[in-house]
């Protein structure tokens, strides 16, 4: 197979929606993000994820060249003057919803700018502080769901990441006040400090009752908040407790000669709780890209991914992790995505290769689901793109690598770089579109 310059996967699920009145709280949220079924079963109550971020608003009309406008920072949605400050807001939608996730990183800064998040129409802010504190510096909670990457870096130079939930009832805004952040009489921010931000946000368009974020909340669901710091901390779910004694596992070890499959089939309404395999060849980064995962889930075909871009390594047999995923160098590759179906899965490995593939301490461990109207299928997108010239404007361009079609959640997606040219390669936004948007929900910063 030929080496391309991208690589994109993406986890898609579908299925039907079933509707009812649930709580939303801090405690529900922080459970949830533990809870690996959750993805596996359409949201309810359901949700819409959306973005705000610092994307540069010259990028209006699609398929033009300000459409690529690259000054991603510093851009606000208004100027607030509250109690004599000049408050420059960052968020401002209604509730039902919820803050899943804060990213901020800065340049030129001072220490001196505080964050403000003002819940429910109150007038005075619910949480308020140091920007980096409240945001990676633990003010609110520890790591992982306070914290800051790389940690190589300069603290200041660290992308800032905020996990910790923040549910409201009826209108969240976010604010940032910063003395190095000024109006000019033309209107414009004249700031030395530079502020690049990406916040999501859920909205929930279905009956739903809302406990928002306090202090007492956050007091309330202090051993909560430590357990899933704990849990997030061990790198992977592991196989779920609830499996204990009732889990299955089918070894998918083979040896592939050139052009050969191997499938294997596992019957009944069950799902996958994790996928595992070892990969050897005589050019071992070559085989991670030749060799093929497909799996078909009640006889639809949903997942077809080269191996290594299915476990997150790419065509590199290193050490890292996810949630979900986990590598050991030279060795083990393994998945915790569940993966339930309603009568069969057939799992093949095909080796599209010029040389003999050896797969060991391969595995599918499964256990019994209850399949309902709410059960998805799991799925995953593959492309490759070739010669991608990113020289200057004249070469900027959209790549649609996923185009999904039904109900289902999108999970996220991974990108690998070949790049040739060993100077700054660029960079571009993220766009994403959901249900026939003609402007993005999400618009990132590069």
């Amino acid at each position: 197979m030929k080496k391309g310059l991208f690589y994109y996967m993406l986890i898609a699920c579908l299925c039907a929606c079933q509707k009812k009145t649930e709580t939303i709280s801090t405690a529900s949220l922080l459970k949830e993000m533990v809870d690996c079924e959750a993805l596996a079963k359409y949201p309810e109550p359901y949700y819409e994820t959306r973005q705000f971020s610092s994307y540069d608003r010259a990028s209006v009309k699609k398929d033009s060249v300000s459409w690529y406008a690259n000054c991603d920072r510093s851009q606000f949605l208004r100027v607030d003057s509250i109690d004599g400050r000049r408050e420059f807001v960052l968020v401002d939608t209604d509730g039902p919803g919820a803050i899943t996730r804060f990213w901020v990183t800065v340049a030129a800064y001072s220490d001196k700018g505080t964050l403000r998040f003002y819940l429910d129409n109150q007038e005075v802010p619910e949480i308020g502080g140091e920007v980096l504190g409240i945001l990676s510096g633990h003010a609110l909670v520890d790591a992982p769901l306070s914290a800051s990457v790389s940690e190589l870096t300069d603290y200041k130079q660290r992308g800032h990441n905020l996990y910790l939930p923040i549910p409201y009832a009826k209108r969240c805004k976010v604010t940032i006040e910063s003395p190095d952040l000024k109006i000019t009489p033309e209107g414009k921010i004249e700031s030395k400090t530079i502020v690049y931000y990406a916040i999501n946000y859920r909205t929930y368009t279905s009956p739903v009752k809302v406990i928002s974020f306090s202090a007492k909340e956050l007091k309330k669901n202090a051993r909560l908040i430590a357990a899933v710091n704990k849990k997030l901390s061990e790198g992977t779910p592991g196989i779920d407790t609830p499996l204990a004694g009732r889990e299955s596992t089918l070894n998918l070890a083979a040896s592939l000669a050139p052009g050969e499959s191997r499938s294997f089939t596992i019957d009944g309404s069950r799902a996958i709780r994790r996928l595992s395999m070892r990969i050897d060849a005589d050019d071992r980064r070559q085989a991670l890209r030749s060799t093929v995962l497909s799996i078909a889930f009640d006889g639809e075909l949903t997942v077809w991914a080269p191996v290594g871009e299915f476990f997150g390594v790419g065509y590199y047999p290193v050490a890292t992790g996810t949630w979900y995923t986990r590598a050991v160098q030279d060795d083990v590759m393994s998945a915790w995505w569940v993966m339930p179906f309603e009568r069969n899965c057939t799992i093949t490995l095909t080796n599209y290769g010029e040389q003999p593939v050896e797969i060991s301490k391969a595995a599918a461990v499964s256990g019994k689901w209850q399949w309902d109207e709410r059960s998805m299928h799991f799925g995953t997108t593959w492309q490759q793109f070739t010669h991608i010239h990113a020289r200057g404007d004249e070469f900027a361009q959209d790549l649609t690598f996923a185009d999904l079609k039904g109900r289902g959640v999108y999970v996220g997606d991974a990108v690998t770089v070949y790049n040739p040219n060993l100077g700054w390669w660029g960079e571009g936004d993220e766009k994403v579109y959901v249900d026939g948007e003609t402007f993005p929900s999400h618009f990132g910063t590069g």
